[in-house]
């Protein structure tokens, strides 16, 4: 009985060793693809706001009523100026909420 008890005892070891090592090699494995797909992450992040449904809609609209050239100008115009907007975004955001908010409300 105390042979079988040092024989599971070592194979469970050997199996806990081999469990991290399997766990270091997925956490690496998981950072290497979050960082590959991070841009996609944000993609989709913009595609569920309600901002990008809004811009959807009026570009649609203004493709309709104005020229699609202009459109396309103003498209490339507003991407080259996209970092400042993402940047500027949340704390207008937080501004609007602010003035939404009934005197006297907690945050």
């Amino acid at each position: 009985m105390n042979d079988q008890f040092r024989l599971l005892a070592l194979r469970r070891e050997a199996l806990c060793a081999r469990s991290e090592e399997l766990r270091a090699s997925i956490g690496a494995d998981a950072r290497a693809i979050s960082a590959r797909l991070q841009a996609a992450d944000r993609l989709v992040a913009v595609a569920r706001s309600g901002t990008a449904r809004a811009l959807l809609v009026g570009v649609a609209a203004f493709m309709v009523i104005g020229r699609p050239r202009h459109v396309l100008k103003l498209g490339m115009r507003a991407l080259a100026l996209w970092p400042l907007i993402s940047a500027v975004a949340p704390r207008l955001q937080g501004l609007v909420d602010a003035f939404r908010r009934p005197p006297g409300a907690s945050v």
